[in-house]
């Protein structure tokens, strides 16, 4: 799954940052909260071998009909009866292939059979079960046009993960129980319908108007993956070798879907050399609906893509699918054709997508954008441990989709960076190989993978994977370096500290990790490894002249924070001459410490010299965050660079300047510039320095339309910063039924960043939080009430998450209660403080008064 926390879901990624990381102040909170479970796979009481599903739909009435032939093989003896999850269905019979009728009970989630006679160890059986499904609310999707939105598509879509698919069809819904399946799916003959496997037949029956088509998967793969798609739609096909690889997209959007999904034969090849093993699957599809819950999900052979991700030449300035689309093919062999056994184990799935669409980006943009990347990936697991630590692999959540969160994708993706660097490359990818040939068609976990680093290598991991994954944190180092010179000047000793400075607690050990040290000299670079294993090591190296620069892994291959002490000198020359991207970039957050003129004049030409965007969007940073007027001048001087990510970089920046200087730099650009993004960022900036006729010049921006409104959302975060009482009917419009849901989610966000006093935001927030809402304005809604942080609000969050049935949802919902409540009572704390400070001083006053007094009496007397 490319979940929510992806950056390729811009908006929503947007407001689940905003709702997890705001207000940290508070420290870092338990993952594990009062009352969490402990979770276990669920016991298997029969191997399900091949699932078929015959469905027709009554799509206006958002209503299918459905028939479930399961087959599967008793795994003991005296098996009496079979249970399937089946939830928020109708069961109309139960039987066997030949008709005969079967007793069934279906309470709750649960449908259990009684089987004709009972079965023995290995015997084979199958039923039959007659199922109807009327306006689902999870597993089963119905987009259709309606009096707010008519020019809504038509579509049906399915979306299983987490546990979400016995929704829709009655399964055994976890993913440590794998079959083939086959689908045969009639529809309107207008509509296509797409689902895993090969497309076996296709009939047309012109006197119904139906086609009926039939679909079959000969991999077992669990029944999360089972997918169906149904809407209009045009093809186009490409291939790798003899594999097709098409893609799928609503009529008029083709050249969108040739620039979002056009690389991906490239992908497979990729891949499928790089590790040794070719594709699994007989055919590769993407399909783009509408309003899907998430980025995009990797049912096998047959991908669900959002239409969010099409887009315009414009916004491919700066905006690429590529991510969304390596991510899921990747999720082909990890997640599909190897799944994790039960969630707890979820990184093998998560972890590695990730980082296989990182390491695609290398290959087709460079190393320098891999570079960055990962950079990107450390920084936003670094803003998560910020809430909350945990270790990546753990058993203690309440739902699922509660760990499908930053540890899980970004640091799991970090994990194996940091893998490759322990075993090499050549290694490395002689046990993903092995790893995959093993296990193919399997269910792993941790264990399996490290087994097979101990069969390629004989090496011992143990220590490692019990530090990175089944531990929790990571090492935050301060590093030191000086030159000792000899008294006759010959040469001298370098000397390096590393100390590790993180709170060693819980699951939070001191780390051992080996760490590459560079010195380089006027014609070479001298490396040496040192192997960290204590809280403060000291370490010397006689060279016999003093090195140009020092750099403390210069590939970045260690996941660490750095308080990097080095002369200024030598950081000066590693901003503008290292050769790795991010060596530069560390330079430039080192000199922050001291800006001086110098300092800022540096950075300032570094910008422009900058041939690579990341690093100038982190000198930009910088600049923004040292807040001089010189510095302020090199962002406005830098507004000009070409790259729009750089560009965006300076216009988000300038925003930390509050004054009439920076409004009047970054007017041109939020009335226009030719990125998207750059335009967005620039309105939101010029509402942050709160100047004269600002909102005036915002609020122009609201009749442009945009890549996934994008330019729009710039502007109510603009109003929401300048808090003004004029940008209230605005924001309140844009909430309404008929906008943009992702304008209403933007606009509901800023309601509650500016409602404070304001009883028409909190009103219109609590109507729009409702589980019928739009997915979207609901995480917009629930971000709003965040920001609100209004008591009276809680007992509808509870409620909301009490009667939503999104996972996700939820946890946001009751997050959001809890953390308002603590708010709330941090905030009586403090008064309380206050008021004992202010009694306090006032008899302290009264005390003076009196020592006063008496001293006035004797002085008189």
């Amino acid at each position: 799954m490319t979940c929510f926390y992806s950056r390729h879901d811009q908006l929503l990624n947007s407001c689940l940052s905003e709702l997890s990381f705001s207000h940290q102040e508070d420290g870092r909170e338990p993952f594990e909260l009062p009352g969490t479970p402990t979770q276990y796979a669920p016991d298997r009481q029969v191997d399900v071998t091949h699932i078929k599903l015959t469905l027709s739909f009554e799509i206006e009435k958002k209503t299918m009909h459905g028939s479930c032939e399961t087959h599967f093989t008793a795994i003991r003896d005296n098996l009496k009866q079979l249970k399937l999850d089946a939830a928020e269905m109708e069961i109309l019979n139960v039987a066997t292939p030949d008709g005969d009728l079967l007793q069934f009970e279906h309470t709750g989630t649960k449908l259990t059979i009684t089987l004709p006679a009972s079965l023995g160890k290995d015997e084979e059986s199958t039923v039959v079960v007659d199922y109807k499904v009327v306006e689902p609310r999870l597993g089963l999707y119905f987009v259709l046009p309606d009096e707010d939105y008519p020019d809504k598509p038509v579509q049906v879509w399915t979306q299983g993960q987490d546990e979400d698919s016995k929704y829709w069809y009655p399964c055994f819904d976890y993913p440590n129980e794998k079959a083939t399946s086959e689908i045969i799916a009639t529809v309107d003959e207008k509509y296509f319908a797409l689902s895993n496997g090969v497309l076996v037949e296709t009939a047309h029956d012109e006197s119904e108007g139906t086609k009926t088509y039939h679909w079959y998967h000969d991999v077992p793969h669990v029944s999360y993956l089972i997918s169906l798609v149904v809407g209009e739609y045009v093809e186009k096909t490409d291939y790798y070798k003899d594999i097709p690889i098409s893609y799928y997209v609503a009529p008029g959007r083709e050249a969108e879907g040739e620039r979002s999904f056009g690389k991906t034969p490239d992908m497979v090849k990729f891949f499928s050399e790089k590790l040794d093993f070719l594709y699994p699957y007989k055919k590769y599809a993407q399909i783009a609906v509408e309003d899907f819950v998430f980025g995009g999900m990797e049912n096998t052979t047959a991908t669900t893509q959002t239409t969010m991700t099409l887009h315009d030449v414009r916004a491919h300035r700066d905006y690429e699918s590529e991510p969304l689309v390596a991510h899921e093919l990747a999720h082909q062999w990890f997640g599909d054709l190897l799944t994790c056994k039960d969630w707890s184990h979820a990184w093998l799935n998560e972890g590695f997508a990730t980082y296989f669409e990182a390491l695609y980006r290398e290959h087709d943009l460079g190393e320098d954008e891999f570079r960055y990347e990962m950079h990107q990936n450390a920084q936003r697991y670094f803003q998560e441990d910020g809430k909350y630590r945990r270790p990546i692999v753990t058993n203690k959540y309440r739902e699922p989709i509660d760990i499908f969160d930053r540890h899980l994708y970004e640091k799991g993706s970090l994990v194996l960076h940091m893998l490759r660097n322990e075993l090499g490359d050549e290694t490395f990818w002689s046990v993903m190989h092995d790893y995959l040939e093993t296990h193919q068609g399997q269910n792993v976990e941790t264990i399996d993978l490290i087994r097979a680093i101990e069969k390629i290598t004989g090496r011992n991991m143990k220590q490692f994977f019990d530090h990175w994954v089944f531990g929790a944190g990571f090492p935050e180092l301060k590093v030191s370096y000086t030159w000792e010179a000899d008294e006759n000047g010959d040469g001298g000793n370098a000397k390096v500290t590393i100390k590790q400075t993180q709170e060693v607690k819980d699951k939070t050990p001191i780390f051992h990790f080996p760490v590459e040290l560079a010195f380089v000299f006027e014609n070479e670079q001298k490396s040496k490894t040192v192997q960290v294993t204590e809280k403060e090591q000291v370490v010397y190296y006689r060279f016999d002249q003093k090195p140009a620069q020092f750099y403390f892994d210069p590939k970045n291959w260690i996941l660490k924070k750095v308080d990097y002490e080095v002369p200024q000198d030598l950081l000066l020359k590693q901003l503008t001459d290292a050769g790795d991207v991010m060596m530069r970039a560390q330079a430039a957050h080192a000199l922050k410490k001291n800006p001086s003129a110098k300092v800022v004049d540096a950075l300032g030409k570094a910008l422009w010299a900058e041939k690579f965007w990341g690093v100038q969007a982190e000198i930009a940073k910088v600049l923004g965050e040292i807040k001089t007027e010189r510095a302020q001048q090199k962002l406005i001087d830098a507004l000009k660079v070409e790259h729009s990510k750089a560009r965006r970089a300076v216009v988000e920046s300038l925003g930390n300047y509050h004054n009439e200087t920076a409004a009047e730099a970054l007017k041109p650009y939020a009335e226009r510039d030719a990125s998207y993004f750059v335009e967005s960022a620039a309105n939101t900036s010029l509402g942050k320095t709160r100047t004269e006729n600002a909102f005036e010049i915002v609020k122009k921006s609201l009749e442009k339309e945009s890549f996934n409104e994008v330019i729009r959302s710039g502007v109510f975060s603009a109003f929401a910063e300048l808090d003004s009482d004029d940008a209230m009917p605005h924001l309140m419009e844009f909430t309404e039924d008929g906008k943009s849901p992702l304008a209403r989610a933007a606009a509901a966000t800023a309601l509650g960043k500016m409602g404070e006093a304001r009883k028409e935001a909190k009103r219109q927030l609590l109507d729009l939080l409702t589980p019928d809402e739009h997915f979207r304005v609901k995480i917009g809604v629930v971000t709003g009430l965040r920001h609100l942080n209004d008591a009276s609000t809680v007992p509808a969050l509870k409620q909301f998450a009490e009667l939503e049935p999104n996972g996700m949802l939820m946890r946001l919902a009751n997050d959001t209660a809890r953390r308002i409540q603590k708010s709330q009572k941090q905030s009586k704390a403090v008064k309380e403080l206050r008021d004992e400070v202010e009694k306090l001083r006032s008899e302290r006053m009264d005390l003076v008064s009196r020592l006063e007094k008496m001293e006035s009496q004797i002085n008189g007397k």
